[in-house]
């Protein structure tokens, strides 16, 4: 693209609401019919609901997209804790007609502060409706959303093939890390170890026939340095959310002409642990002229272990993504998912040196102190997989948008 321009008709009419339970959402983004909804159960959430992710936490919002986008059973096992996402958040926008120039870029996505209320939910639901999209060279962006999007007809402007690009991505934090304080990062430092106490010079006792000496304390070794703290670990991606773009007629489009690209987030790195703190210098020898004994100095204190670097986040997990086209139109479309990737983990901390020896009543200096460990580098996050895109021809041009009105 040779820049951003505002798209005509973008703005579009707004309406924020709640949805407050499974059901009404299932009746809110339908309806669909019962043979594309038995399609999308069959080849996309069938596989999703048998795979090692239905015991995560995960499965539980795939059940419930599986019975709102497709036809499967009411989740009853899932109810209690299905029943924290709700109520949802929703902005729905409503364009009867929108048109994308050469160089047009328009972003809809829907932010927490869109809403008057707070959005305590793990995600944002964006209802896009667009009657007719007039398209030269395009490109719609959503990020972070759970999209419904219906347009009931799009339109390829110009001699050239127009070229149309919908990306579904979010390269953020996850939402639930967006509204929380960010993480500590960096490993706090080891506390430096406190210096040895000096020794006391020999102390002469006087009598009538001799003079003794009474022997002074030995100097005391320094303490060591603290081991420090392990570096935050990297947050995980942001989520590709389910989206569902359902398409009616579509004319002047070449194949291949309307991309459509989704990718969660990846992750992003671990911290670096923190510094070991330095050993304590020993303490000094102290002697007397009188006294030739000599007096070695104490020993410096051991340094402390650095941190260990934060663990990479994982990238971010993924839900399908549903074409939903006239018959004999998927020629037009061209798509492409890309997996996330798992971050780097934080490096280790230095070891904290050892502590400088004390001096010796001969000038010399004590042994010093061993310097500390080096933190380990902290492990990297996992890669996720792409997402998977589901491509359905209708047998009629009929979208069943409810809401491209």
């Amino acid at each position: 693209m040779v820049g951003v321009r505002k798209a005509r008709g973008a703005e579009g009419e707004g309406e924020l609401f709640r949805i407050h339970s499974l059901r009404d959402a299932r009746a809110a983004f339908g309806p669909l019919s019962a043979e594309e909804r038995a399609w999308r159960s069959r080849h996309a959430f069938a596989p999703l609901l048998t795979s090692a992710r239905s015991r995560l936490g995960i499965g539980e919002h795939d059940r419930g997209e599986a019975f709102m986008f497709g036809d499967g059973p009411y989740p009853s096992s899932d109810e209690v804790s299905l029943a924290r996402h709700f109520p949802i958040s929703v902005k729905k926008v409503f364009c009867p007609e929108l048109t994308l120039t050469a160089g047009c870029s328009i972003d809809y996505s829907v932010a927490a502060g869109h809403f008057p209320w707070d959005t305590a939910t793990d995600e944002l639901y964006l209802q896009l409706s667009i009657g007719t999209l007039k398209v030269e060279d395009g490109e719609l962006l959503v990020r972070g959303n759970l999209l419904i999007f219906c347009c009931n007809e799009v339109i390829g402007l110009g001699s050239s093939p127009p070229k149309f690009r919908i990306r579904l991505i979010d390269n953020g934090l996850p939402i639930q890390r967006r509204r929380k304080q960010p993480n500590a990062g960096i490993g706090r430092a080891g506390l430096t170890g406190v210096n040895g106490v000096d020794g006391t010079a020999p102390q002469p006792r006087h009598s009538l026939f001799k003079t003794t000496w009474q022997a002074g304390t030995p100097p005391q070794a320094g303490s060591a340095g603290g081991d420090a703290q392990p570096g935050a670990s990297g947050d995980n991606g942001g989520m590709l959310y389910l989206a569902d773009l359902r398409f009616g007629s579509i004319t002047g489009f070449a194949p291949d002409s309307i991309h459509v690209e989704a990718k969660a987030g990846d992750g992003f790195p671990g911290k670096p642990g923190g510094q070991g703190g330095a050993g304590g210098c020993g303490g000094n020898a102290l002697g007397s002229p009188s006294c030739a004994t000599p007096q070695p100095g104490a020993a410096g204190g051991p340094g402390g272990r650095g941190g260990d670097g934060g663990l990479g986040g994982n990238g971010g997990l993924s839900s399908p993504v549903f074409l939903s086209l006239p018959a004999g139109t998927a020629k037009v479309f061209r798509t492409s998912a890309f997996p996330s990737k798992g971050a780097p983990g934080g490096i280790g901390g230095s070891g904290g040196a050892g502590g400088i020896g004390g001096t010796g009543t001969d000038g010399d200096l004590g042994p010093k102190g061993i310097s500390g460990l080096a933190g380990n580098p902290g492990q990297p996050g996992r890669s996720r997989p792409a997402p998977q895109i589901f491509i359905y021809e209708r047998k009629s041009p009929d979208i069943s948008a409810k809401g491209a009105e």
